[in-house]
Protein backbone atom coordinates (compact mmCIF):
# COMPACT_ATOMS: atom_id res chain seq x y z
CA UNK A 1 0.00 0.00 0.00
CA UNK A 2 2.94 2.26 0.57
CA UNK A 3 4.57 1.20 -2.36
CA UNK A 4 0.98 2.68 -4.47
CA UNK A 5 0.95 5.65 -2.80
CA UNK A 6 4.16 6.12 -3.73
CA UNK A 7 3.97 6.07 -6.92
CA UNK A 8 0.58 7.55 -7.03
CA UNK A 9 2.35 10.96 -5.46
CA UNK A 10 5.56 10.68 -7.83
CA UNK A 11 2.76 10.24 -10.91
CA UNK A 12 0.87 13.23 -10.39
CA UNK A 13 4.08 15.73 -9.14
CA UNK A 14 6.64 14.81 -12.14
CA UNK A 15 6.67 14.76 -15.68
CA UNK A 16 9.42 14.14 -17.41
CA UNK A 17 9.47 14.93 -21.36
CA UNK A 18 12.19 16.45 -24.26
CA UNK A 19 12.09 19.71 -26.30
CA UNK A 20 14.01 20.08 -29.72
CA UNK A 21 15.73 23.74 -29.63
CA UNK A 22 17.10 24.40 -33.30
CA UNK A 23 20.43 26.78 -32.89
CA UNK A 24 21.55 29.02 -35.89
CA UNK A 25 25.43 29.63 -36.25
CA UNK A 26 26.84 32.42 -34.70
CA UNK A 27 30.01 31.99 -36.14
CA UNK A 28 31.90 30.16 -38.85
CA UNK A 29 35.26 30.49 -40.88
CA UNK A 30 38.07 28.66 -42.39
CA UNK A 31 41.86 28.37 -41.91
CA UNK A 32 44.38 27.55 -44.98
CA UNK A 33 47.64 24.42 -44.51
CA UNK A 34 49.83 27.97 -44.47
CA UNK A 35 47.99 29.36 -41.30
CA UNK A 36 45.75 31.79 -42.79
CA UNK A 37 42.41 32.42 -42.32
CA UNK A 38 39.21 34.47 -43.71
CA UNK A 39 37.76 36.16 -40.63
CA UNK A 40 34.78 34.84 -39.12
CA UNK A 41 30.70 34.69 -39.73
CA UNK A 42 32.32 34.10 -43.34
CA UNK A 43 32.49 31.34 -45.80
CA UNK A 44 33.16 27.99 -44.52
CA UNK A 45 35.20 26.27 -47.42
CA UNK A 46 37.22 22.84 -46.70
CA UNK A 47 38.85 20.73 -48.85
CA UNK A 48 41.78 21.25 -51.50
CA UNK A 49 41.85 24.38 -54.28
CA UNK A 50 45.33 24.14 -56.08
CA UNK A 51 47.90 23.91 -53.50
CA UNK A 52 46.19 24.93 -50.43
CA UNK A 53 44.19 22.82 -48.02
CA UNK A 54 41.32 24.08 -46.30
CA UNK A 55 39.14 23.43 -42.80
CA UNK A 56 36.57 25.02 -41.81
CA UNK A 57 34.91 25.57 -38.14
CA UNK A 58 31.07 26.24 -37.01
CA UNK A 59 29.97 27.80 -33.93
CA UNK A 60 26.88 27.77 -31.61
CA UNK A 61 25.75 29.82 -28.67
CA UNK A 62 24.93 27.55 -26.01
CA UNK A 63 24.04 29.81 -22.94
CA UNK A 64 20.43 29.48 -23.67
CA UNK A 65 20.32 25.81 -23.23
CA UNK A 66 20.05 24.63 -19.63
CA UNK A 67 18.52 21.27 -19.36
CA UNK A 68 20.55 17.96 -20.15
CA UNK A 69 20.88 17.34 -24.10
CA UNK A 70 20.19 13.90 -25.30
CA UNK A 71 20.89 13.99 -28.90
CA UNK A 72 22.19 16.66 -31.59
CA UNK A 73 22.53 16.74 -34.92
CA UNK A 74 23.88 19.52 -37.65
CA UNK A 75 22.60 20.72 -40.64
CA UNK A 76 24.46 22.44 -43.53
CA UNK A 77 23.76 23.84 -46.75
CA UNK A 78 26.36 22.54 -49.58
CA UNK A 79 26.99 24.31 -52.37
CA UNK A 80 25.44 22.53 -55.52
CA UNK A 81 29.11 23.79 -57.04
CA UNK A 82 31.02 21.69 -54.78
CA UNK A 83 32.39 17.88 -54.73
CA UNK A 84 29.13 15.45 -54.65
CA UNK A 85 29.96 12.71 -51.64
CA UNK A 86 32.86 13.62 -50.23
CA UNK A 87 33.68 11.93 -47.07
CA UNK A 88 34.08 14.79 -44.08
CA UNK A 89 34.18 14.77 -40.45
CA UNK A 90 33.54 17.49 -37.35
CA UNK A 91 35.78 17.12 -34.77
CA UNK A 92 36.52 18.21 -31.20
CA UNK A 93 38.74 22.06 -31.23
CA UNK A 94 40.86 22.31 -28.72
CA UNK A 95 42.06 25.77 -29.50
CA UNK A 96 40.17 28.36 -27.72
CA UNK A 97 37.46 30.14 -29.01
CA UNK A 98 38.76 33.65 -29.03
CA UNK A 99 42.07 32.33 -30.77
CA UNK A 100 39.59 30.49 -33.48
CA UNK A 101 37.49 33.58 -34.24
CA UNK A 102 40.44 36.43 -33.97
CA UNK A 103 43.50 34.40 -34.80
CA UNK A 104 45.36 35.47 -31.89
CA UNK A 105 47.13 32.04 -31.88
CA UNK A 106 49.34 29.82 -34.72
CA UNK A 107 47.24 29.79 -37.48
CA UNK A 108 48.67 26.57 -38.81
CA UNK A 109 48.44 24.96 -35.23
CA UNK A 110 44.95 26.03 -35.67
CA UNK A 111 44.65 24.43 -39.09
CA UNK A 112 45.80 21.06 -37.36
CA UNK A 113 43.27 21.03 -34.44
CA UNK A 114 40.15 21.63 -36.85
CA UNK A 115 41.06 18.26 -37.84
CA UNK A 116 42.97 16.10 -34.66
CA UNK A 117 40.62 15.93 -31.92
CA UNK A 118 38.00 13.09 -31.15
CA UNK A 119 35.54 12.57 -33.98
CA UNK A 120 32.12 14.15 -33.27
CA UNK A 121 30.49 13.31 -36.52
CA UNK A 122 31.29 12.11 -40.20
CA UNK A 123 29.65 11.18 -43.17
CA UNK A 124 29.47 12.56 -47.19
CA UNK A 125 28.99 15.75 -47.70
CA UNK A 126 26.80 15.61 -50.60
CA UNK A 127 26.70 19.30 -53.12
CA UNK A 128 23.50 20.54 -53.44
CA UNK A 129 21.61 20.00 -50.66
CA UNK A 130 21.12 20.38 -46.59
CA UNK A 131 23.67 18.05 -45.34
CA UNK A 132 22.44 16.55 -41.75
CA UNK A 133 25.14 14.76 -39.39
CA UNK A 134 24.24 13.27 -36.45
CA UNK A 135 26.20 13.60 -33.53
CA UNK A 136 27.98 10.53 -31.19
CA UNK A 137 28.33 10.67 -27.71
CA UNK A 138 31.71 12.00 -27.61
CA UNK A 139 30.22 15.36 -28.98
CA UNK A 140 26.90 15.31 -26.65
CA UNK A 141 29.39 15.09 -24.03
CA UNK A 142 31.40 17.99 -25.06
CA UNK A 143 27.79 19.53 -25.54
CA UNK A 144 26.74 18.84 -22.13
CA UNK A 145 30.13 20.03 -20.25
CA UNK A 146 30.19 23.44 -22.31
CA UNK A 147 29.57 26.96 -21.48
CA UNK A 148 28.77 29.26 -24.06
CA UNK A 149 29.91 29.18 -27.58
CA UNK A 150 30.81 25.97 -28.46
CA UNK A 151 32.24 24.59 -32.06
CA UNK A 152 33.77 22.07 -34.22
CA UNK A 153 36.37 21.67 -36.95
CA UNK A 154 35.09 20.31 -40.32
CA UNK A 155 37.45 18.84 -42.68
CA UNK A 156 37.12 16.30 -45.79
CA UNK A 157 38.68 13.15 -45.33
CA UNK A 158 42.77 13.38 -46.07
CA UNK A 159 41.82 17.04 -47.33
CA UNK A 160 40.05 15.41 -50.46
CA UNK A 161 37.55 17.26 -52.85
CA UNK A 162 35.93 20.31 -51.99
CA UNK A 163 33.31 20.43 -49.73
CA UNK A 164 31.11 23.93 -48.30
CA UNK A 165 33.29 25.92 -50.61
CA UNK A 166 30.33 28.94 -52.26
CA UNK A 167 28.34 28.18 -49.35
CA UNK A 168 29.22 31.77 -47.71
CA UNK A 169 28.42 30.78 -43.77
CA UNK A 170 26.75 33.08 -41.43
CA UNK A 171 26.70 36.22 -43.16
CA UNK A 172 24.76 35.34 -45.90
CA UNK A 173 21.79 33.57 -44.16
CA UNK A 174 22.93 30.37 -45.16
CA UNK A 175 21.79 27.47 -43.24
CA UNK A 176 24.02 25.95 -40.46
CA UNK A 177 22.00 25.03 -37.58
CA UNK A 178 21.89 22.56 -34.66
CA UNK A 179 19.28 20.83 -33.53
CA UNK A 180 19.55 19.80 -30.08
CA UNK A 181 17.11 17.30 -27.81
CA UNK A 182 16.92 18.37 -24.40
CA UNK A 183 15.30 16.80 -21.44
CA UNK A 184 13.87 18.57 -18.41
CA UNK A 185 11.68 17.01 -15.65
CA UNK A 186 9.67 20.53 -14.57
CA UNK A 187 7.13 20.66 -11.66
CA UNK A 188 3.69 19.64 -11.97
CA UNK A 189 0.82 21.44 -10.32
CA UNK A 190 -0.94 18.72 -7.46
CA UNK A 191 -4.23 19.23 -7.76
CA UNK A 192 -6.74 19.21 -5.11
CA UNK A 193 -8.62 15.98 -5.90
CA UNK A 194 -4.93 14.48 -5.24
CA UNK A 195 -4.98 15.26 -1.65
CA UNK A 196 -8.39 13.58 -1.01
CA UNK A 197 -7.50 10.48 -3.20
CA UNK A 198 -3.63 10.83 -1.14
CA UNK A 199 -6.05 10.82 2.21
CA UNK A 200 -8.30 8.54 1.32
CA UNK A 201 -5.21 6.06 0.60
CA UNK A 202 -4.12 6.88 3.76
CA UNK A 203 -7.27 5.94 5.67
CA UNK A 204 -7.24 2.65 4.11
CA UNK A 205 -3.50 2.03 5.31
CA UNK A 206 -4.70 2.72 8.84
CA UNK A 207 -8.07 0.64 8.80
CA UNK A 208 -5.65 -2.61 7.68
CA UNK A 209 -3.47 -1.90 10.23
CA UNK A 210 -6.03 -2.22 12.65
CA UNK A 211 -7.37 -5.36 11.80
CA UNK A 212 -3.76 -6.49 11.25
CA UNK A 213 -3.67 -5.96 14.86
Amino acid sequence: MKKLLLVAILTFTTNANADFIDLDATNSGYYTNSGSRNGNVSGIFAGNSGTASYRNWVAFDLSVITDNILSASLTIYNNASNDSAVDFTWSEVTTSVSEVFTSAGDGIDTFNDLNDGSVFAAGAATSGSNNVFSLNSAALSALNNANGYWLMGGATVNNNGMAYGFTNGVSSGDLIRLTVEVAHIPSVPVPAAFWLFGSGLIGVVAVARRRQH
